[in-house]
């Protein structure tokens, strides 16, 4: 290997060790970042030289030689972060020239942003001179009355700077994928709907596989949609959107996300429904005011402790995971909906006997044998699917959920009810269908409005229907050896109800 293509730790390790001087290792430094083409040891050599204390005037000749000539953009761009934080008064003409003949989107940022932390007047008429200067007809028309009304001289130029970077990004988005729908306020983006993106494009370098990095610079944004793409990876600058409220990544294909979602502290809704997620990181407990967490359908086998400390979450749907338990207290949880279908569970999790405000809980298509008598502790509970399960008996302690107004059960192995369950009266809807019933249960309640019992082995029905006086639908399909006579149809309908045989 010869010293262009050395390695940068190596040339230090040399130095360290004092076998050759400081003058020595800046010119083997300088020369891989001149000439090498390994990006990776080109910006090592580049940090190198900020830690041994380059003298500043050579430093910013070369940091100004790169911003001008070099063909990579991430040398231009750590060339430009560089000059920002160490030689912020000698920017404003170099930043100008870069930003008229610059092309990549992350270095125009950067040299935005730096602008924006120079506080003259120049630096400022030159952000207002850009502004003015955009070509976008809705931001045009949204800025309109900033100019009119000369508020604009009243921002600062890191205000200035943050509006024109808004701006690029938008721009970008617009060229790369078409079909984007965004709303302002005060110049900026709060509202991003890149939905479907992916969609409109057939070449590889336009669909949308990985959360742009330069979304992530928008970072006064309150809603993010990126639903119906390809994301496999969402960059770890995600934690940079600090006022996100609303991250819909529902339908990609993401395995796993990075612990810097724990930093966004404001969102209140989540949505990663239909992914590849196989696990959710510890930091998730972050995310303390969590109104929403949507994960349907993933392959989730465990799920963190940590979720405990979403006090203010109200929503929380898993249904359609691998889950074969659910190790949550839920203490002090504000729960009102809890979807747990479609995973492996083989009894309700002690935890939920906690979710006294709980109004949905959803536990259909699991292998559940039994139902707790602790059940009655869900004295909030208006809706509980049990459908699809293995369930031969209920505990009369389900007649103490006064509030229940939807119970599905069907597709299990119920031949009765107890007679506690005459006390819900406030049901209106219950499916029975496809269990081992003989006959219309007599212990249903009277507030009853929808009734299915298919595929069960009904033989006959009696007048004593009749006294359910809010029944409306009767469905009796695919009960094989059921004979209703004309006499009692007539009767029952009499009042409204239909029935379905």
């Amino acid at each position: 290997m010869n010293k262009i293509e050395e390695l940068p730790n190596n040339i230090i390790e040399r130095y360290n060790s004092k076998k050759i001087d400081k003058t020595s290792t800046f010119q083997q430094l300088i020369a891989i970042i001149e000439n090498s083409n390994n990006i990776t040891h080109r910006i090592e050599s580049i940090k190198y030289l900020m830690r041994l204390g380059i003298k500043k005037e050579a430093f910013f000749e070369l940091l100004e030689n790169l911003l001008i000539s070099d063909s990579n953009p991430k040398i231009r761009t750590i060339a430009v972060k560089i000059i920002k934080n160490n030689f912020i008064d000698k920017a404003f003409e170099l930043m100008n020239w870069a930003y008229n003949h610059e092309a990549s989107i992350e270095c125009v940022l950067n040299i935005i942003s730096t602008m924006g932390e120079i506080d003259t007047y120049e630096a400022k008429k030159f952000l207002i001179d850009k502004l003015r200067n955009i070509k976008s007809d809705k931001y045009k028309s949204h800025l309109k009355n900033i100019f009119e009304d000369n508020k604009i001289n009243d921002y600062s130029t890191h205000q200035l700077a943050n509006i024109l970077n808004n701006y690029h990004v938008i721009k970008f988005l617009e060229k790369k994928f078409k079909k984007i729908n965004y709303n302002l306020k005060l110049g900026v983006v709060k509202t991003l709907d890149l939905s479907n993106a992916s969609n409109y494009h057939v070449f590889e370098w336009n669909i949308l596989n990985k959360l742009p990095d330069v979304i992530c610079t928008l970072n006064f944004l309150n809603k993010l949609d990126m639903k119906f793409n390809r994301i496999k990876i969402v960059s770890n600058a995600i934690k940079n959107l600090q006022y996100l409220k609303y991250l819909d990544l529902s339908y990609n294909k993401i395995k796993n996300l990075p612990n810097s979602i724990g930093q966004l502290h404001s969102l209140t809704y989540l949505n990663l429904k239909h992914n590849n997620l196989t696990n959710i990181p510890d930091m998730i407990g972050d995310l303390t005011n969590l109104n929403i967490l949507d994960l349907r359908a993933n392959n989730l086998k465990f799920l963190p402790k940590s979720l405990n400390k979403l006090i203010k979450l109200e929503e929380l749907i898993l249904h359609g995971n691998k889950l074969d338990d659910l190790a949550l207290s839920f203490h002090n949880s504000s729960l009102k909906i809890l979807e747990l279908g479609l995973n492996n569970l083989k009894y309700i999790p002690d935890g939920l006997k906690y979710l006294t405000s709980l109004k949905r809980l959803g536990l259909g298509s699991n292998k559940i044998v039994e139902i707790p008598f602790w059940i009655e502790n869900l004295i909030s509970l208006e809706e509980l699917h049990l459908y699809n399960n293995n369930i031969s008996k209920l505990p009369s302690s389900i007649g103490n959920l006064s509030n229940l107004k939807e119970l599905t059960l069907w597709n299990n192995n119920l031949r009765t009810l107890p007679p506690t369950f005459k006390s819900l009266t406030n049901l209106k809807r219950l499916n029975l269908s496809w269990n081992k019933f003989e006959s219309i249960p007599d212990v249903l309640p009277n507030s009853l409005e929808i009734l299915s019992l298919w595929g069960n082995n009904l033989k006959v029905i009696d007048e004593s229907t009749k006294n359910l006086k809010n029944l409306r639908i009767l469905d009796l399909n695919f009960n094989k050896n059921l004979e209703i006579t004309e006499k009692i149809r007539k009767k029952l309908e009499k009042d409204g109800l239909t029935i379905y045989k």
